[in-house]
């Protein structure tokens, strides 16, 4: 009789501490992450974290590995850190006027289109005649040509991290004279323009230019759109941007940003883009 009263109340016991070690286990996880979380995430921060607890670790963990890394380097940016400066999101601009010096990875960014998740070809590479911007009219110069070199569009595309903090971006311009009454493209810039930027607190964390990925090379050159062989110019370019982790024994991750240029002779311009 005295046994079954010694495990009856031994049962008692376990069942008032099994609430108090599952309550211990929840401060636990709450106190992996840091008291100003929020005010480290805006600010780019690293955040060690012991588990994928927080909605933005889940953001990084499904988008990393969507783009193949490992569980294993997940694993070790979380507990290091170096998740929050992961690209999750990116989005493109329309003349958003960005200069070269600018680093200011949380500014507003003119004529951006929504900031979407990253997955690579989500935007697909094709052009379609009845899309796109119309550029700004010059008048007809001498040889009856309307050149509009400076008011095409540039494009450029952003990446972020979870925060929405700007990681990097790529730019791509290209000018070319167009016929109006024939609608037909007369002649273009012999190379486009081309810029790049890793952001400052990225730059720290890891990333770096990679330079110019040649196999995303077309362009820029005539080709057949409006039902005309020269109806349009197109110029495809892509660039690589580097990423090791630091403080992380990960192989370095390459992420690929690329657009692809479409004017008409209807004078329109249009891109698609993405982050490969």
């Amino acid at each position: 009789m005295s046994s079954l009263l010694l495990a009856a109340g031994s049962l008692a016991t376990a069942a008032v501490l099994l609430p108090q070690a599952s309550a211990q286990a929840q401060e636990s996880s709450a106190s992996a992450v840091p008291a100003n979380y929020s005010d480290l995430l805006s600010s780019g921060a690293p955040i060690p974290l012991a588990s994928a607890a927080t909605p933005e670790a889940q953001k990084f963990e499904e988008v990393a590995t969507t783009f193949g890394v490992s569980d294993a380097d997940q694993q070790q940016m979380l507990q290091n850190g170096t998740w929050t400066s992961y690209p999750v999101y990116a989005a493109t601009s329309i003349d958003d006027g960005v200069t070269d010096d600018d680093d200011d990875a949380t500014s507003p960014i003119n004529g951006v289109q929504s900031v979407v998740t990253i997955e690579p070809q989500v935007n697909g590479s094709f052009d379609s005649a009845n899309s796109g911007a119309p550029v700004t009219d010059s008048s007809p110069d001498s040889g009856g040509y309307i050149c509009t070199h400076g008011d095409n569009p540039t494009y450029t595309v952003y990446a972020f991290n979870v925060a929405r903090r700007k990681i990097y971006r790529y730019s791509l311009h290209e000018g070319f004279c167009r016929e109006g009454f024939q609608q037909t493209v007369h002649s273009f810039d012999s190379a486009p323009t081309i810029h790049h930027h890793v952001y400052g607190w990225a730059s720290v964390a890891g990333w770096s230019w990679g330079g110019q990925d040649l196999s995303g090379t077309k362009g820029p050159e005539f080709y057949t759109t409006l039902g005309k062989s020269h109806g349009g110019v197109r110029t495809w370019r892509e660039g690589q941007f580097n990423y090791s982790p630091i403080r992380v024994p990960v192989g370095q991750i390459q992420y690929f940003p690329w657009i692809h240029l479409y004017g008409r002779g209807n004078g329109t311009v249009s891109a698609t883009w993405d982050i490969d």
